[in-house]
């Protein structure tokens, strides 16, 4: 996936680069800008998520990803404590 793809979806899905990180399970938000600036490439099943969750309808994508940061900002916690 090409950095501007990446950009485009993420965008597209109104995220913000600290709810991407979470959804997509990486460090934070400095990943995701290296991977909209090219720096790295996001792993197939990263950018195979972001290509389906861009396929949705949008109630459907942000039903989705609203979920997907419940549950990991669920299991952050807990593996924080």
């Amino acid at each position: 996936m090409s950095p501007k793809r990446f950009r485009e979806i993420r965008l597209g899905l109104d995220l913000t680069q600290e709810d991407a990180a979470l959804v997509l399970g990486v460090a934070d938000k400095t990943v995701i800008s290296r991977y909209e600036a090219g720096g790295r490439r996001p792993s197939n099943l990263m950018s195979a998520v972001m290509e389906v969750l861009a396929s949705l309808p949008k109630k459907e994508s942000q039903k989705l990803i609203d979920l997907l940061l419940k549950q990991m900002r669920k299991i952050k916690k807990d593996s924080d404590e």
